[in-house]
């Protein structure tokens, strides 16, 4: 580990060397635009080694890769926009918030559970870092129903889960118990308000079995029309 540590300062310094004063007119001149080009460059040197897994290409390239992130990272310094100091800090932050089967409380050992929460995780820090509330990214042309849908989804892709579908009928259930208190106190206004979250408990519900609640309010509509159609025919 001290070993590593010393050669990687090591060759930050030679980085540095070239790019500071009296170092190589070619290295001083680059950008992060220039780099681009030999990003991409290395990148698929790096791939064309790993598929015909030769062991000394794979060394040498990933060398090369390492060098190039890193020259990226001091021209990103120099510039004043980060140091490679931010993004070892910033990257190992992220790599402990996204197992927390390992550093938090999660217990599993589920590889399907783990890539789940991965993704789950990432998707959040998606939404914190585009600085967007889900209120301003709820598409406008959509009637109130699937805006609402669209939202409980998005919610459960970066909150926490959703548990399961007998959770949320239990949940539902609660719910009910509440509107019927409202109800038999006469209070409207609540009874309105509770009648909304009973809605969204619903269409909570309608995800779990992968269901659009409009197609499913028309097909129970139809359903309903049908069968008072019936209803009259005999009366």
């Amino acid at each position: 580990m001290n070993k590593a540590n010393e050669m990687f300062q090591e060759l930050l310094f030679l980085i540095r060397t070239l790019r500071g004063d009296g170092g190589c007119p070619w290295d001083k001149r680059q950008t992060v635009d220039t780099l681009k080009s030999y990003l991409q460059q290395e990148f698929q040197e790096l791939m064309d080694a790993l598929n015909k897994k030769a062991s000394e290409e794979i060394q040498e390239e990933i060398g090369d890769l390492l060098f190039l992130l890193l020259f990226i990272a001091e021209v990103a310094r120099d510039q004043g926009d980060f140091s490679i100091e931010d993004v070892l800090d910033t990257v190992k932050e992220k790599m402990i918030r996204r197992h927390p089967h390992i550093f938090g409380d999660l217990k599993t050992d589920d590889v399907f559970q783990i890539r789940k929460n991965w993704k789950k995780i990432k998707a959040r820090e998606k939404l914190l870092h585009s600085r967007q509330s889900l209120m301003e990214r709820i598409p406008r042309h959509l009637n109130p129903l699937l805006q609402a849908y669209w939202a409980i989804r998005k919610a459960s892709e970066i909150g926490p889960d959703r548990n399961s579908p007998i959770k949320v009928v239990d949940q539902l259930a609660q719910e009910m118990e509440k509107l019927r208190g409202v109800v038999a106190q006469g209070n409207q206004r609540k009874a309105r308000c509770q009648l909304g979250v009973l809605f969204l408990v619903l269409i909570n519900l309608s995800l779990f079995f992968e269901v659009n609640p409009e197609k499913l309010i028309q097909e129970s509509l139809n359903q309903f029309i049908q069968h008072f159609e019936n209803t009259l025919q005999k009366t």
